[in-house]
């Protein structure tokens, strides 16, 4: 009766009726017996009426009294019972572009033992004796891509996945994902078709956002887990082992299924480190990365063009892993924007060719650098500097030696005897090296004039420290507030003997420090600038300074040393550089790497003063190239007329395209808190061509515009393989499982064993306004009416 009432089809283990409105006992007691003892004097005399009706009719109107009284009091039915939940069990099915790889071509050709898995995948081959591969199922299989591989899971004959899945009682739900996460149908027909008309050719895989999507959308249900089919490259959104552990916490297990190769035959091109401006008749080394899977031991042609034109070729032995090899031009004309390609030629048997290509965006320019380098003693740092500085046809250098040879000045042009006071002569360089020279050596108007430049000018000033005086003794110039660390009150301080630079998270994204390819390689270099005799004391980096090198030391000390720090000052920029000693990296290797160092920091440092670019509102961007895709960073060093940081909460700015001038999107800026003047943000760039960032209306004629190309290749086709690892560890986080092929019959009992009892306790059933209570009330009223009449009592 009770199961009836409630709809119920489970074994009720207790119940109780209780009323809802809690009158006292009494009360109640007092009611019913003043309704019953109505009914008995209503009827207690007529003498026309025998004794068995009298009865009859009292018992109907006490009855009837009564039930209303007990609707009155809103009686309800609590039951406690077990029942088994369904689990809900989403499947995931990744139809991303790097799905359509079709691996089986090679490993087909090589009788590779993937060829069993994606047998049994197909149905080719029987999971009972799956280590035998019947003749000719390599030649099925060839040619069939990743996501032919999911259908077949889901179509195959034994497994019958979601078929199986809900014949235990499980509520399996298949969705496919890439950029998003869209629902298939249910229905078996149907859900044939629709798996048949599925495309590889999302984009992007944004999986771990997906699978919390799913997550989300059995909310408060239960979730028996998630089988998820995919190679498990996700380049987009929240990150699959994040998204893992979340799914953990909440009791969802991740069933992964690896589709693909995990070393497939492929080569790629990768990193690809050039400067983004050259200058005309330089030689221009271009640092690339190559990646390859499967031939080892084999060679591959690669080029290197400029603008279509092929200007530099070779032959490279591919190792079966990441290396560096290098290629080198000579541009011949300037060029705003010219296209550097570096290409691998194709491999037979390769999985994906569109990795073999990667271009960058240059500009070229056909101009010099001005560089004043003033210095006190000529210690050894500025001996083989000087060198540098002469050698490189890109600059063009004066001297001022405040100690030494006085009539250095009258015999050669090149040195200097007093720095200049006058705007002209002062402002005329681009940049100033100041090295261990004394504050007193300057007028403050010729120090006031260093200032100047670099905040008003667009100028750079550089200052490589000493024992004596720099940065010391301008500790209370108008220099202390131009650079990017605070000077201290210490001294000179001793170092230990074996202590050196070390390459900070920032200085490994800028290539100022990147002396070799890979980072490993550059910082085996770097160790080479020991010993070291000492550094200046100084309090710490400014706010907003980039730190590129401290010291190896910096667990004995409270704060990092900041031993290469720059910052922007205006619309220019300043360096601070804590040591004297980085000609040892010429130890037994010549010059190269201390004269690409000062080439790289002197570019860094004057470049946007010699593109035009030294204005008030500094917008950049990291890079100049990238592809469709990716993330595109912007940055916006924002000052007023009087060179002033601009305080505000945000910044806009618009992307255009430079073809036509449409305006692709606007984008607002986030101040920086810690860094006044400072804003940046991103965005996803989904669309080829060449575009520029530019200022809000008011500021365009005083801004920079910085413009960047984006090439159509996606993200899908950098790195196509099967991610194994990763799937490995987001099935371990969730407390899931990872799947090889010949384990997949194992999959459905697996889940089955994940389903739960839950316990309700005390559903409640209103018994006050059940129809049968009504009917029942209205058939007591009724009936004695009915006898009333027919006793003629009406």
């Amino acid at each position: 009766m009770i199961n009836w009432l409630f709809g119920i089809d489970a074994q009720i283990t207790a119940w109780e009726w209780a009323l809802r409105r809690g009158w006292p006992g009494w009360v109640m007691l007092l009611l019913v017996v003043a309704a019953i003892a109505y009914a008995v004097w209503l009827y207690r005399s007529p003498a026309t009426l025998a004794p068995p009706r009298r009865v009859v009719l009292a018992s109907l109107r006490g009855g009837a009294l009564v039930l209303l009284l007990f609707v009155l009091f809103e009686p309800v039915l609590r039951v406690e019972y077990a029942e088994t939940i369904r689990p809900n069990v989403p499947v995931l099915i990744d139809v991303s572009e790097s799905m359509s790889v079709r691996d089986m071509e090679s490993e087909a050709a090589r009788g590779g033992g993937a060829v069993r898995d994606w047998a049994l995948a197909r149905g080719l081959a029987s999971f009972d004796d799956s280590d035998t591969v019947p003749v000719g199922a390599a030649q099925q299989v060839a040619g069939l891509s990743r996501l032919d591989l999911a259908r077949g899971l889901l179509a195959h004959d034994e497994l019958e996945l979601l078929a199986r899945l809900r014949a235990q009682d499980q509520r399996a739900y298949p969705f496919h994902v890439g950029a998003s996460l869209e629902s298939l149908p249910t229905e078996a027909g149907e859900l044939a078709d629709a798996l048949a008309g599925l495309e590889a050719d999302a984009p992007v895989t944004r999986l771990g956002s997906l699978l919390a999507e799913a997550a989300d959308r059995f909310s408060g249900q239960l979730v028996g887990g998630i089988v998820l089919l995919t190679d498990g490259g996700s380049n987009d959104g929240l990150d699959p082992l994040e998204a893992a552990e979340r799914l953990g916490e909440q009791g969802i297990p991740i069933y992964a299924v690896g589709l693909g190769l995990p070393d497939p035959p492929d080569v790629a091109v990768r990193s690809l480190a050039v400067q983004e401006t050259v200058f005309v008749g330089d030689r221009v080394p271009v640092r690339f990365q190559l990646d390859s899977t499967g031939y080892a031991g084999q060679t591959a042609a690669v080029r290197l063009e400029l603008d279509g034109r092929v200007v530099d070729e070779a032959r490279v032995t591919l190792t079966g892993e990441a290396q560096v090899a290098e290629l080198a031009f000579e541009p011949e004309r300037p060029a705003e924007a010219a296209d550097l390609a570096v290409t691998i030629a194709a491999m037979g048997g390769e999985s994906n060719e569109a990795n073999n290509r990667v271009v960058e965006t240059l500009r070229i320019i056909d101009e010099q650098i001005r560089v004043l380098y003033i210095e006190g003693q000529p210690r050894w740092e500025f001996r083989y500097l000087s060198a540098v500085l002469q050698r490189d046809h890109r600059l063009d250098v004066r001297f001022l030696m405040t100690q030494g040879d006085r009539e250095l000045a009258a015999a050669s042009d090149r040195y200097l005897d007093s720095y200049p006071e006058q705007a002209g002569e002062a402002f005329a360089y681009d940049l100033v090296i100041l090295g261990d020279v004394p504050a007193s050596f300057f007028s403050t108007r010729q120090l006031e004039r260093m200032v100047e430049l670099v905040r008003e000018r667009g100028g750079a000033l550089l200052m490589l420290a000493g024992r004596d005086h720099a940065p010391a003794t301008y500790l209370n110039t108008p220099i202390a507030s131009v650079l990017p660390v605070h000077i201290g009150d210490t001294g000179f301080e001793r170092v230990g003997q074996y202590v050196h630079p070390v390459v900070t998270a920032a200085g490994r994204r800028s290539e100022m420090v990147m002396l070799e390819r890979p980072d490993d390689r550059s910082d085996e270099l770097w160790e080479l600038v020991q010993p070291l005799p000492g550094v200046p004391g100084v309090a710490g980096a400014k706010p907003g300074a980039s730190v590129l090198l401290e010291l190896s030391d910096t667990r004995q000390r409270r704060e990092a040393y900041p031993l290469l720090a720059w910052h922007r000052y205006g619309s220019g920029r300043a360096m601070y550089i804590g040591t004297d000693q980085l000609w040892r990296l010429r130890f037994m290797r010549g010059d190269r790497y201390h004269a690409r160092f000062w080439g790289q920091a002197i570019q860094f440092l004057t470049l946007s003063r010699l593109l035009g670019e030294a204005e008030r509102v500094q917008i950049e961007t990291p890079r100049s190239s990238y592809r469709t895709g990716e993330q595109v960073e912007v940055f916006a060093n924002v000052m007023d007329e009087s060179f002033e940081p601009v305080r505000a909460g945000h910044y806009a700015v618009t992307v255009e395209s430079v073809a036509d001038g449409a305006v692709l999107r606007t984008l607002e800026l986030a101040g920086q808190d810690e860094t006044p003047g400072v804003y940046r943000g991103s965005f996803r760039i989904e669309q080829a061509g060449r575009f520029a960032v530019r200022a809000e209306r008011g500021d365009r004629d005083a801004a920079s515009e910085p413009v960047f190309d984006v090439e159509a290749v996606s993200l899908e086709w950098v790195d196509t393989a099967l991610k194994r690892d990763i799937l490995e560890q987001m099935a371990e986080r969730s407390g899931g499982r990872y799947f090889e092929m010949a384990e997949l019959p194992e999959l459905v009992a697996t889940i089955v064993g994940e389903r739960r009892e839950r316990t309700i306790v005390r559903r409640e059933q209103e018994l006050f306004d059940l129809p049968w209570m009504l009917l029942l009330l209205v058939g007591m009223v009724g009936t004695e009416w009915y006898l009333r009449r027919r006793f003629n009592l009406t």
